[in-house]
């Protein structure tokens, strides 16, 4: 039923400890653009049906040792 639910609803997103807001996991897919950027992708587990799923897109801040090169 729960994975219905999502199917029709979408997932939930889960809660933080004590009502915070949730953790999410960094993907082990982090791109590198043409340009140098870095991009990552961010996960989260669905509290409805615990199903991990794709919640959003980020650009990584350059490390020290990227800032030097620049």
């Amino acid at each position: 039923m729960a994975k219905l639910l999502c199917e029709l609803l979408g997932h939930k997103l889960p809660t933080g400890y004590c009502g915070s807001r949730p953790y999410l996991r960094v993907g082990n897919n982090i791109i590198i653009d043409g340009i140098g950027r870095r991009h990552a992708s961010l996960y989260a587990l669905c509290d409805r049906c615990e199903e991990e799923y794709h919640v959003a897109s980020i650009h990584l801040p350059d490390t020290d040792q990227e800032k030097e090169l620049k």
